[in-house]
């Protein structure tokens, strides 16, 4: 049995796991994409990141592994199986994390993954009445949902210990994707609101009898009191475009007022929910996101079975 695990032909498959797992790792860390810029919605940064040969590199590896531990699993006894995957995925991980020194919640994900393929030997069966690549389609879809519990796993542990922290960034990052530095519409709204206000009390004043006894005197200070009041009511009633605004309440647009306008938002309860779970919270969105890749890509790259059973003699039971 050790001599058959350690062959030549086990060779091929331990070098095609080792390899296409190592590229994955490194492409995706030279790319430069980082949770950090994903927490706080580092639009310029993800761009960059995602526009580049290493990233598209990283995005064919990935499901490309799994496909060759498929192919593994089809292709080898059940108990030989779980020796290829666990030494083909372990090997490549341990020397990427001392040479590209991983931390520990990305080699935590990645002692998931192992975990994820190493079980998917269990699952996958050599007897199916479907073709090859729908009966591949389907085992990958279950191996998704392995691969899935551990990103959601090892994305609330890394964030937990400083979820608050975590939770405050995805905020300002929230924030500044939509209202970036200018918040022109937010100084507009908010003196809509306060036109409305004014207007409401100053018609409230001007319908009272002690205003209308005022407006009713002859002196020049009453008069003058009144028309100002008419005056106010009418400025109040007509409509301001953002230059004007500006012109008339130019404090509005200070860096004190965008700080203010900035924490006002983030106390929406919305938000507040969003600190408290934020672990929770951005683990199943991730997930979510990472879910609909693979589902996608794996139903794309399921075809490349054929290619790796005709490198791998299939062995009976």
């Amino acid at each position: 049995m050790v001599n058959q695990i350690f062959s030549g032909k086990s060779i091929v498959k331990y070098l095609l796991m080792a390899i296409s797992c190592f590229f994955w790792i490194y492409f995706l860390i030279s790319s430069k994409l980082t949770m950090h810029s994903i927490i706080v919605f580092d639009l310029f940064s993800l761009f960059n990141a995602m526009n580049t040969i290493n990233f598209i590199l990283f995005l064919i590896f990935l499901p490309l592994t799994s496909i060759i531990v498929l192919s593994v699993i089809l292709n080898s006894k059940k108990k030989d199986s779980i020796t290829y995957v666990t030494i083909g995925l372990a090997l490549p991980i341990i020397i990427a994390s001392i040479i590209f020194r991983l931390n520990i919640y990305f080699i935590l994900f990645l002692g998931m993954y192992i975990l994820a393929h190493a079980l998917f030997c269990f699952i996958v069966t050599k007897e199916s009445k479907l073709t090859l690549y729908n009966y591949s389609t389907e085992c990958l879809s279950k191996l998704t949902v392995f691969i899935i519990i551990a990103v959601l796993i090892s994305t609330i542990i890394f964030i937990l210990p400083n979820q608050r922290e975590k939770a405050e960034e995805f905020q300002v990052g929230l924030v500044n994707m939509f209202i970036a530095e200018d918040i022109d519409p937010w100084i507009d709204t908010s003196y809509a609101i306060s036109r409305q206000c004014t207007s409401s009390n100053l018609k409230y004043i001007m319908s009272s009898n002690e205003y209308l006894a005022l407006s009713n005197q002859t002196d020049q200070v009453s008069i003058n009191f009144t028309d100002f009041m008419s005056n106010l009511r009418k400025d109040m009633e007509s409509d301001k475009s953002s230059q004007d605004i500006k012109k008339l309440v130019p404090e509005l647009n200070t860096p004190q007022v965008k700080i203010k306008t900035l924490d006002t938002i983030k106390k929406i309860p919305f938000m507040s929910f969003i600190e408290n779970n934020f672990a929770l919270f951005f683990g199943i969105i991730f997930t979510s996101l990472i879910y609909s890749y693979f589902s996608i890509v794996f139903l794309i790259f399921a075809v490349a079975i054929y290619l790796f059973n005709s490198i791998f003699k299939e062995e009976k039971e």
